[in-house]
């Protein structure tokens, strides 16, 4: 049997074969979407202007890109060009115009001019380059290498370390025309060059620089390091890891009492993801469309905080880290206790951390818990915080023992009722007395119940900020060192010394200042050493789309795991061939059974996680969802979750249709691209954009245009350029891309294009098939979503998600059912009152899982009453934590009693007569 050691070693070959090549070979060739190479001197790099101004039609057209694919690609400049030759994928010999230096770069807009801004503090190697030295050097030391990247401008003395580094590294190499520089070679000179060169064993490094968009890039220099580290002999590893990998590893955690601060209402499903985090090694949230995982992993975060834990959260692409990021900020008010790594945000904390190094004053908060130890303040605060909980419980005890009483009370009246004997009335009149002498009701246990519910969150936020202000002036006075060693370590102008300094740092005390850090999964080795088990907690988001092997340094630097995903959604691709893993799994040893569960290329860290959880108390389904109007999730629902999410988005009044189906009756030509349907997206996008431009409150709906075929997405995005302000794409947020740009995405409008006509092939019918692709393709849109089409729905395979799509009934019976049940007197009663007063209502209505018995319908919103008592079938109670369920939908309830309705009519009809205009206060800030 493989050891683990070799396992680790598996997932690091696959990875360095998956990752093989990337970088930039010909500049000027179209990888590198409208390059343009700088003219004569370049001011910018080497630091005599802060930014380069360029042409305004080239910054527009880029500015657009940048915009619309803001997901696929990133604009980019390159500097220092290596001249030569190298041999392409197929074995040919290709022209080699490759920038050593690669920097994200972006498009500044000020008075009237355009410029392009290349990040100088974020330069990266070309890995083509260092591909290419590999191929001479097959010891060649690539972190050594690194260690002379340059940091901010490039000035003469960098240029000649740069200059001497190539010559050194790559036999043949002349970088004697560097002695230009900042004078760039024209792009003419370089043709002449490449005609005066056969470059048959040289290369020639030229000053030259240039910007142009490419397709986003992984980084994976660190990940491929960390991995190396991790494959090494005589290493150990985390739990998580080790529950991964070997059965007999016991995957329970040691843990003391748990308890959920968040900073809002959770559901159960939420609050048992925060609950199992600190209880296993590994656990499980899976996050349908829309179901708030992002939220969760937020509340989750903040509530080991508040236990003085630390977390680390990661996700492969920034956007769902920003998320998670700005729901924590929504939540506290601040984020100040998170680090947010990559490459972006480095200068952020910089600036924090030498912001809070140079603060002269000790908050308020710290000062106190200093001086005040023997009535610490802390704790004052989480006593209180602990009485609201046993609050809470109490009043759930009550409401129970209420509502029985009210049951048994209700059919003692009913028995009562059945015959006039003198018994029946003396028993009538004591009843009678009783309930007139009751000063406490039923809803008025549920209006305390959830008013201290909202007094438990907003105490658990006061607390978390609290804990947190005074950790972390505690931090700055007792470890300035800490704090001034971890930004130098940020400063480190290369990764040695990088490294030093982070060597040097207790990482634990470096937690009580940033408890939270947030990052992608490529960025984290940039930001943190590889410490085992350094924190609580790791989460995983969007975990169907992460491959293992990235995933095992995030995994090693915690001692319990929660991954996050939906396997419905878009899933890890690789282009790693079944033959090149087959003889990694035969160089590794493997068993057969190994080969089965431990495979790159099919398994995602989703799948391997759901194979190896021993408990079913590990895995937690999110099941309220809350983006799309009932409309537009139906299919999904019923399709992907068997029907198990409830629909918090209903509305009975809003009847406005959100599912279009619009026929172009166009036609596909041979490139793949269906113009009239490009022609009647954009015509639909105008009219919004201009609908929008009068809306009193300003606000712009968000549009989105899916196509499952690339060539029709690049032509979408061309006429969207073409015809529309770049104003315009940013104020509706307009992003266009197949499937794989949405996830993890919403808009208020969607647009999907199928681009095909009925004389398309079967099998590009086909390829709408694939479960994941399509489930994120029909649930983007949060108001309306346009099926653009050119084909007979005929024309689709029967059977197949489309055709199944197309014929599913997208009705407004999914808003809400409405139970056919038998009214009976209390019902009828109630339901007159509520009608003179010119509402309308509903019976037995079903809405985010709960049946209500009477809906109210108001002002556009739903108010509920829950009839309590009279025997029958309206006679169960709704749980206190269904109240809050109704509350997260939108939905205020009371509960109204049979008993006190037959004897204390007049105080029911005032409360909910109060109810209903408390109702029209909330909804128009005034009683009418």
């Amino acid at each position: 049997m493989a050891s683990l050691q070799k396992i680790i070693s598996f997932y690091k070959n696959c990875f360095e074969e998956e990752n093989k090549g990337g970088g930039i070979a010909n500049f000027l060739s179209a990888k590198v979407e409208k390059h343009t190479l700088i003219k004569g001197r370049d001011e910018h790099i080497s630091g005599l202007l802060p930014y380069f101004p360029i042409d305004d039609k080239i910054a527009r057209k880029l500015q657009g890109e940048v915009a619309l694919y803001q997901k696929e690609k990133e604009l980019i400049y390159g500097s220092h060009f290596l001249l030569g030759k190298y041999t392409g994928f197929q074995g040919k010999s290709e022209k080699l115009i490759a920038p050593l230096l690669i920097y994200p770069a972006k498009i500044i807009y000020e008075s009237e001019l355009f410029f392009i801004q290349a990040d100088i503090f974020a330069p990266a190697f070309n890995p083509v380059i260092l591909n290419l030295i590999k191929n001479y050097d097959s010891e060649f030391d690539e972190t050594a290498f690194h260690k002379h990247l340059p940091e901010g401008s490039i000035e003469l003395r960098d240029n000649g370390n740069l200059s001497r580094l190539i010559e050194k590294h790559l036999p043949g190499a002349d970088a004697s025309l560097m002695v230009d520089y900042p004078n760039n070679l024209s792009q003419y000179k370089i043709t002449k060059t490449f005609q005066a060169n056969t470059f048959e064993s040289t290369y020639q490094l030229v000053p030259c620089s240039g910007f142009g968009m490419v397709r986003k890039s992984t980084k994976t220099r660190s990940t491929a390091a960390e991995l190396e580290s991790l494959s090494k002999d005589g290493t150990t590893y985390s739990g998580p890891i080790e529950v991964l990998f070997d059965e007999s590893i016991n995957q329970k955690l040691p843990h003391s009492k748990i308890y959920i601060n968040s900073a809002a209402d959770l559901n159960t499903a939420q609050e048992n993801v925060i609950d199992t985090a600190l209880k296993h090694k590994i656990s499980l949230a899976i996050g349908p469309p829309g179901t708030g995982k992002s939220f969760t992993i937020a509340n989750l975060a903040i509530s080991m905080m508040n236990q003085g834990k630390s977390v680390l959260v990661c996700s492969r692409n920034d956007g769902a880290v920003n998320v998670i990021e700005n729901k924590i900020e929504a939540l506290l008010g601040t984020k100040q206790m998170c680090v947010r790594g990559g490459r972006g945000e480095i200068k952020e904390l910089k600036n924090r951390l030498q912001f809070l190094l140079s603060r002269g004053h000790i908050s308020e908060s710290y000062r106190e818990n200093r001086e005040n130890s023997a009535n610490d303040k802390s704790s004052h605060k989480k006593i209180k915080i602990e009485i609201l909980r046993q609050e809470l419980k109490s009043f759930i005890t009550q409401f129970e023992r209420a509502d029985l009483e009210e049951l048994s009370t209700g059919e003692s009246i009913l028995k009562t009722d059945s015959a006039d004997s003198l018994w029946n009335r003396i028993h009538r009149f004591f009843l009678s007395k009783k309930i007139e002498r009751r000063d406490l009701f039923l809803w008025n246990i549920t209006e305390l119940y959830l008013q201290q519910t909202d007094q438990l969150i907003e105490k658990n936020r006061e607390y978390v900020n609290y804990l947190y202000s005074s950790r972390l002036h505690a931090s700055i006075i007792n470890n300035r060192e800490l704090l001034r060693n971890y930004l130098s370590s940020l400063r480190a102008s290369n990764t040695a010394r990088q490294k030093w300094f982070l060597e040097s740092i207790n990482i634990q005390d470096l937690f009580r200042v940033f408890p939270i850090w947030l990052t992608t999964t490529k960025d984290v080795g940039e930001i943190l050493p590889l410490h085992k088990e350094m924190f609580d907690i790791v989460v995983i988001d969007e975990a169907s789309q992460c491959d293992i092997s990235t995933c095992l340094p995030l995994l090693q630097r915690a001692k319990s795991a929660v991954i996050v995903g939906d396997s419905k959604q878009l899933r890890h691709i690789s282009f790693l061939s079944r033959s090149k893993e087959h003889f990694l799994q035969e160089k590794h040893v493997f068993t057969e059974k190994q080969k089965e569960n431990f495979t790159y290329r099919e398994k995602s860290i989703l799948d391997l996680g759901e194979e190896r959880i021993k408990e079913q108390n590990q895995i937690h389904f999110l099941d309220e969802h809350y983006r799309s109007k009932p409309e537009l999730i139906a299919f999904s629902n019923a399709q992907f979750y068997f029907d198990a999410l409830k629909i918090m988005t209903n509305n009975l009044q809003d009847n406005a249709q959100a599912l279009f189906q619009m026929h172009s009756n166009g036609k596909r030509d041979k490139n793949g691209i269906n113009q009239k349907e490009i022609d009647l997206i954009l015509s639909e996008i105008k009219d919004i954009i201009e609908i929008d431009k009068h809306t009193i409150t300003g606000q712009k709906q968000t549009i989105g245009i899916l196509s499952p075929f690339r060539n029709q997405v690049d032509q979408i995005a061309t006429a969207i350029q073409e015809n529309l302000e770049f104003s315009e794409i940013q104020n509706h947020s307009i992003l266009v891309g197949t499937a794989h740009s949405f996830q993890g995405e919403e808009r208020d409008v969607m647009f999907i294009s199928f681009a095909l006509d009925d004389d398309s092939q079967q099998s590009a019918f086909h390829f709408l098939n694939k479960d994941d692709v399509f489930n994120v393709s029909i649930t983007r849109a949060k108001n309306k979503q346009y099926l653009v089409s050119s084909f007979d729905k005929n024309k689709i395979p029967i059977g197949s998600l489309l055709r199944k799509y197309y014929d599913s009934k997208s009705t407004s019976e999914t808003k809400g059912t409405e139970t056919d049940f038998i009214k009976d007197k209390f019902t009828d009663e109630v339901c007159a009152y509520i009608e003179s007063l010119n509402h309308q209502t509903r019976l037995a209505y079903s809405i985010a899982g709960v049946t209500i018995d009477i809906v109210i319908e108001h002002d556009k919103k739903l108010y509920g009453i829950d009839m309590v008592g009279f025997p029958g079938p309206f006679e169960n109670t709704i749980d206190l934590y269904k109240y809050k369920a109704l509350m997260r939908a939108g939905i205020k309830m009371i509960p109204i009693s049979y008993a006190l309705w037959r004897y204390r009519r007049q105080v029911c009809e005032e409360k909910i007569c109060a109810f209903l205009n408390a109702a029209r206060v909330d909804s128009t800030g005034k009683v009418e």
